[in-house]
């Protein structure tokens, strides 16, 4: 990963920031996902866990796990039954115009 080459100049610097990105999916089991969802899963906590050895170096390390918007297409191909109950929807502060 290219973690392992950016770390060592960051341990050098004595700080920095790092940040993976997975996806919600890692939070939520569906049916035959399970692949996909343990990949996530395991981006989330690599990063969690390396996030607290490199703390001592100054470093930052975090994961973003960006979920489905209602109203996307993405959304919309989900739309099975109980997918919409176990998966948590969020819509953003722009679909929902709030300031």
């Amino acid at each position: 990963m290219l973690m392992s080459r950016a770390l060592p100049f960051m341990q050098q610097q004595n700080g920095g920031c790092i940040v993976n990105i997975a996806s919600d999916e890692a939070n939520v089991p569906t049916q035959g996902e399970s692949v996909l969802r343990a990949a996530m899963a395991a981006i989330v906590m690599f990063t969690r866990t390396l996030a607290m050895e490199a703390k001592r170096n100054g470093i930052r390390i975090n994961a973003l796990t960006p979920s489905l918007i209602e109203g996307t297409p993405a959304a919309q191909r989900n739309q099975v039954d109980g997918f919409r109950t176990n998966f948590p929807f969020r819509v953003d502060a722009a679909r929902r115009n709030i300031e």
